[in-house]
């Protein structure tokens, strides 16, 4: 589907429908707009777990139908179309992670620090803007509530979305490269425990 705020409100518009009625009808209006969206966020996935690649691609689009349905139970009147759009992803790719959760992985358990890396580079690009805003809108609330701060989010910033060495940054800072990774290092811990309890690792 298109990103503009209109389409956006035009999905909302037939959720809204959808979660009144419940007609089979709405729905499947509703899968026709966001069929592009679903095998976009399907491609990512596989691109970014091979494990999917093994799984046929109609079961994958089957769960990826679950996950909109579940979305659209979450609709609320007050949200702009942009967070349908993103709740819609978000939903569809736990899906099919639940779903294959249990398929052999060829890799080791992903490291907290990829998942910040998928947080700040993967959803911003699967989103688009409005979805964007909402991602960084995360970590907004994390340096209002006090678990990072600017400085530090800046640093994480620099080091997994502009793939800038320690050293780097270090030298942009006039500081010593020790203090860098000890600042990524404690804000990544920080977040670990954050991130756990806000449920957000896995979506």
């Amino acid at each position: 589907m298109e990103t503009g705020v209109d389409e956006h409100q035009a999905l909302k518009d037939l959720a809204v429908e959808f979660e009144i009625s419940n007609d089979p009808v709405i729905f499947v209006k509703i899968i026709l707009k966001v069929d592009n969206l679903l095998k976009y966020t399907i491609s990512r996935l596989r691109a970014s777990r091979p494990y999917l690649q093994n799984v046929e691609y109609a079961d994958l689009y089957q769960t990826a139908l679950l996950g909109l349905y579940r979305a659209l139970a979450k609709v609320k009147q007050q949200e702009p179309g942009g967070k349908l759009v993103y709740n819609i992803c978000r939903y569809v790719a736990n899906e099919i992670l639940k779903e294959n959760k249990d398929r052999p992985v060829n890799k080791t358990q992903e490291s907290f620090e990829n998942v910040i890396r998928r947080e700040l580079v993967d959803n911003t690009k699967v989103y688009a803007d409005l979805e964007a805003e909402f991602i960084r809108d995360r970590f907004r609330k994390l340096i209002s509530a006090g678990v990072i701060n600017e400085d530090e989010f800046d640093i994480l910033k620099r080091h997994f979305v502009n793939e800038m060495s320690y050293r780097s940054i270090a030298r942009q800072d006039g500081c010593s490269v020790g203090t860098i990774s000890k600042k990524v290092r404690d804000s990544l811990n920080r977040l670990r425990v954050e991130f756990r309890r806000r449920h957000w690792e896995d979506g």
